[in-house]
């Protein structure tokens, strides 16, 4: 009878026990990476049996997934699956927990809002692991890269003008056009004259490149005139004449005209700003000079910041795309004039451009100007100029920005446009996440029934994932801890009931002897 009031004690206090775990749960719902506790009756009735009625008491947790609240911070991290985030405190003491908001303090570690820094695995080269320690991102910069190729866009005018001139009489449709037989500046050396001697009719005659048409007393019209000139052997040779309208008014005499606006391709200068072995920018450029006799253009390379070495020409097909079989280019300086290189495009690759004795004292510089697989080089009839143009080297750059992904990887972006992996974030796995101690703030430690962690990087392992820019949210479900706690209310009240009970029937026992 003396055991029904100890049993009924004990319940009690069960339950007063699990309604505190409720109250916890109902109080963290909000927690981010709260993790549901659930009382273990039977843990607790038995270990007061077989302690003797001294309360121990036992409480598992719900290691089940959280929701996901996106916070749009790209520190913040929410683990998907199993495993905990990994933190030390300034002694070195490490706890776990699955509470993923974090940030850099001012020494650059990053670290939760307890001040707790975060482990994670520095990158190597190529993406591989290196020891576990703090994240850690103060004093990182990207060193400097010298420009080792380059490729350019570009169009060189294939355009060559022809050279004329109009004469024009006091009559409507008197005038006449000349147009240079052959394009360029030869062009402009031509002239055109009429004179009239009063006799012999109408005659054309040249003289180098002077044409001479006379009138011979006669009133030829236009048209007389552009044919009589089309027909002579010499002056068809110069120029070809057209008649402006129908051609039927009459011509008369005039001064020398000479023909004008004849031109070749104009030079062309295609600059680059490249990069040397200390980060230091060079101004590179290209000068391009059209060659009327070899119809090509002929390049040499330039700069101001040491001795540039590289030269050739380049030459088009009949498309206006580039040959590659009489395109050619060598080292140094040109000792021709013109050029004569000696290597092809075709049979020895891409040209290369070295600068040497660089003022900033950086090393010699070669870089490869790929002409064949990323340029695209013409000769069409439009105007010169550059329309995409790359290379590969780069200044040295500071830390502006940090990137997260789902690995759980870091990337630093820095002010040289250069992006690098340089951490990943670690998660600790467990044997038996039951045996973790909650410590309070949102830890755990390791005991001897939770196995020690096995540290490794996400969605290895068994580990879960991470997601970036988003936290995990308790796992606490109202509607149940409310049903839970109605139910404790009324065990609470039955357990209360045993010991009235038994009181009562130990009144009546003691109430025989009377």
């Amino acid at each position: 009878m003396i055991s029904s009031l100890y049993s009924g004690t004990t319940g009690m206090q069960a339950n007063s026990v699990a309604m505190g775990v409720v109250g916890s749960n109902i109080a963290n719902v909000n927690t981010i990476g709260f993790k549901t506790g659930t009382a273990s009756f039977a843990n607790i009735l038995s270990q007061n049996l077989s302690d003797g009625g001294v309360e121990v008491w036992g409480m598992n947790q719900s290691w089940a997934q959280g929701s996901l609240q996106h916070t749009g911070n790209a520190t913040d991290m929410a683990v998907v699956g199993k495993g905990l985030f990994m933190v030390t405190d300034e002694t070195g003491q490490t706890y776990y927990t699955r509470a993923g908001a974090f940030n850099f303090d001012r020494n650059g570690n990053l670290v939760n809002n307890d001040g707790l820094r975060l482990q994670g695995y520095r990158l190597g080269p190529g993406g591989q692991l290196g020891a576990i320690g703090d994240i850690n991102i103060a004093g990182l910069s990207s060193p400097p890269s010298a420009t080792s190729e380059m490729f350019m866009d570009f169009n060189l005018s294939g355009e060559v003008a022809a050279a004329t001139a109009t004469i024009e009489g006091s009559e409507p449709y008197s005038g006449v056009t000349y147009t240079a037989a052959s394009p360029g500046e030869e062009g402009n050396k031509i002239s055109v004259r009429y004179i009239d001697s009063g006799e012999g009719g109408l005659a054309v005659s040249v003289s180098g490149t002077a044409i001479t048409v006379d009138l011979g007393g006669a009133t030829p019209t236009a048209s007389e005139v552009a044919d009589a000139v089309n027909n002579d052997p010499d002056a068809g040779d110069l120029v070809e004449a057209t008649a402006v309208g129908n051609g039927t008014g009459q011509v008369e005499t005039c001064d020398t005209a000479f023909l004008s606006g004849g031109a070749e391709p104009s030079d062309f200068t295609a600059a680059m700003t490249v990069y040397d072995s200390l980060g230091n920018p060079v101004n590179l450029s290209i000068d391009f000079t059209y060659d009327a006799e070899g119809c090509q253009w002929n390049w040499i390379a330039r700069s101001s910041a040491g001795t540039p070495g590289g030269y050739g020409i380049i030459k088009f097909d009949e498309s206006g795309h580039l040959d590659m079989a009489n395109s050619k280019w060598d080292t140094g300086t040109p000792q021709d004039d013109p050029p004569a290189p000696s290597k092809t495009i075709e049979e020895d690759g891409n040209p290369e451009i070295t600068i040497e004795n660089l003022t900033s004292g950086a090393a010699n510089m070669t870089i490869e100007w790929d002409m064949t697989n990323n340029s695209v080089i013409t000769g069409y009839a439009a105007p010169s100029a550059v329309s995409s143009q790359n290379q590969n080297g780069y200044a040295s750059g500071d830390l502006i920005d940090v990137k997260l992904t789902n690995k759980g990887i870091i990337t630093g972006v820095f002010s040289n446009g250069k992006t690098e992996d340089i951490y990943q974030v670690g998660l600790a796995g467990f044997s038996n996440y039951q045996g973790l101690m909650a410590i309070g703030d949102n830890l755990y430690k390791e005991t001897v029934n939770s196995g020690e962690p096995i540290f490794g990087a996400p969605d290895t392992g068994g580990r879960g994932s991470i997601n970036s820019g988003a936290l995990e949210m308790s796992n606490v479900d109202l509607a149940d801890e409310f049903v839970k706690m109605i139910t404790i209310q009324r065990a609470y009240q039955a357990n209360s009931k045993v010991i009235v009970t038994s009181d009562q029937l130990l009144q009546d026992l003691i109430n025989l002897k009377r």
